[in-house]
């Protein structure tokens, strides 16, 4: 699957794209369920995955700051050489998206919005106790999103859950409660620096890769699962780019779902905190909030996709190109 989605509107529109990042599964198909967000459906919107769905030899980025290098990029290389940007996310997404607005105001790039779908400040997100309890949440998280998915669950990769290499072979995305929480496993063996990521230099470098079968999405996502805690968590030290400028509007879920009986005191006690933090940890004093009636995970399921639809529309109307 290629990691860029057109998911609506007209590609050749003058008016501004809307670029919007996966959540912690990687995949931005849950993307799909949104209704047009513009009236006249010119707007285009794009969606973008993981590039470890679509070449074996993908390595998973070791910190927020590489990963979001790596999708200014993309998006620069493929769709948009320059600004104006519109970007956003869910969850997971919405904090690679906050990143990849920084980095694009400090390369002199204008911003126009950023859209936060129930995403929280990384920097707000405990660590994990130790390996197990990464573990443990990788786990469930995984099965959470596969249940959404109907596909088995792959065997136990506790033990090489940290290999960043992902070659070896073996639509809903739902991430509640750990989408919320992070991890604190050292992670050495995933090695990337935005350094590697040039906008002029990165074109062909998978040309010679083989494609990934749909076969292979269970290991490589949960896989992505365990990387994707740690990179919330364990590398959330500050962004060297620093905070976005470009005004900000956090979608906010305003219903929790039942915490999973496994959750220490201590992680249930910061996740309610941030549940009742009406910015949900960001510190920027130009976000907004919209409340929305879903829980985190079911914010794209049939049921709520129409009022995320309505929320996202009335962030985009604010928006004049």
């Amino acid at each position: 699957m290629e990691a860029l989605l057109h998911l609506q509107g007209d590609p050749e529109s003058t008016l501004t794209p809307l670029f919007l990042i996966h959540a912690i599964s990687g995949l931005a198909l849950p993307y799909l369920a949104l209704g047009s967000l513009s009236e006249d459906s010119e707007r285009p919107v794009y969606g973008i995955s993981s590039p470890t769905y679509e070449y074996k030899s993908y390595t998973l980025p070791s910190t927020l700051d590489s990963l979001a290098v790596e999708y200014v990029n993309l998006i620069r290389r493929e769709v948009q050489p320059h600004g104006p940007y519109l970007l956003g996310g869910w969850s997971m997404g919405g904090m690679i998206a906050e990143r990849c607005a920084a980095i694009l105001e400090s390369q002199g790039e204008r911003v126009l919005h950023v859209v936060l779908i129930d995403s929280s400040n990384p920097a707000t997100i405990p660590p994990f106790a130790d390996a197990n309890e990464h573990n443990i949440l990788t786990s469930l998280t995984f099965s959470h999103v596969s249940k959404g998915l109907g596909i088995p669950s792959p065997p136990s990769l506790n033990r090489n859950d940290s290999d960043s290499s992902i070659s070896s072979t073996s639509t809903t995305d739902s991430m509640d409660f750990p989408q919320q929480m992070g991890s604190c496993t050292p992670n050495s063996e995933i090695s990337s620096d935005e350094d590697e990521y040039q906008f002029e230099d990165d074109e062909d470098d998978f040309d010679d890769d083989d494609g990934v079968s749909m076969l292979e999405w269970p290991a490589r996502m949960r896989k992505h699962i365990f990387n994707g805690l740690s990179l919330i968590a364990c590398k959330n030290t500050p962004s060297k780019y620093g905070a976005v400028k470009a005004p900000v509007s956090l979608i906010k879920c305003a219903a929790l779902k039942s915490l999973p009986p496994l959750l220490s005191d201590a992680r249930r006690h910061a996740v309610q905190k941030l549940f009742r933090d009406p910015k949900s940890g960001w510190r920027m004093d130009q976000t907004r909030t919209l409340l929305i009636k879903s829980t985190h995970d079911h914010v794209l399921d049939a049921e709520h996709a129409e009022e995320l639809t309505e929320a996202l529309r009335k962030v985009l109307k604010t928006v004049r190109c």
